[in-house]
């Protein structure tokens, strides 16, 4: 939430990623309005953050982007970003000009999930966040976060094996 960050990073060449958001924690339930959709809604305010970072003299190469699953965004609109992320990675609003910048997410545990799964309690959705995890994998994510690192770890595993 700090834009200084980006001076930070260009300063000492560190990774930035760059996630989307709106607002701040206490009000960004009221900042999910995204009227030309969901997908162009995030690409076009990922690349104010890209020209923003590039700007003060970040590298592309420093960059990483999140859709920022969860935050500012409604249950279905992560469901949304989860089905169409083939579509963000290759807008063109997010490649024109720029090298292919990696992707992280962060899906693990998400109300989405449990909304899906109809389980309530977060650390039940460990199945769930798997099944995301592998979706977004075939989808093209490089990076992913997750509370639970030993069965995604494992199930990556596999499906990387089954993808050679």
């Amino acid at each position: 939430l700090d834009s200084s960050i980006f001076v930070v990073a260009a300063e000492t060449g560190a990774p930035l990623i760059l996630s989307h958001s709106r607002g701040n924690p206490q009000v960004m339930k009221d900042y999910t309005d995204y009227p030309t959709g969901i997908i162009d809604g995030v690409a076009v305010e990922l690349r104010e953050r890209i020209d923003a970072a590039l700007s003060v003299g970040c590298q592309a190469y420093q960059l990483i982007l999140d859709p920022g699953l969860g935050f500012a965004k409604t249950p279905e609109q992560d469901l949304q970003i989860v089905k169409s992320f083939a579509n963000l990675c290759s807008s063109p609003l997010l490649t024109d000009g720029l090298p292919r910048l990696p992707w992280l997410v962060g899906p693990s545990r998400k109300s989405f999930i449990g909304k899906l799964a109809d389980e309530p309690l977060a650390k039940n959705r460990v199945p769930g966040t798997i099944a995301v995890v592998t979706a977004l994998k075939e989808r093209g994510m490089d990076i992913v976060r997750v509370h639970d690192s030993k069965p995604v770890c494992q199930a990556l595993k596999v499906v990387d094996a089954l993808c050679e």
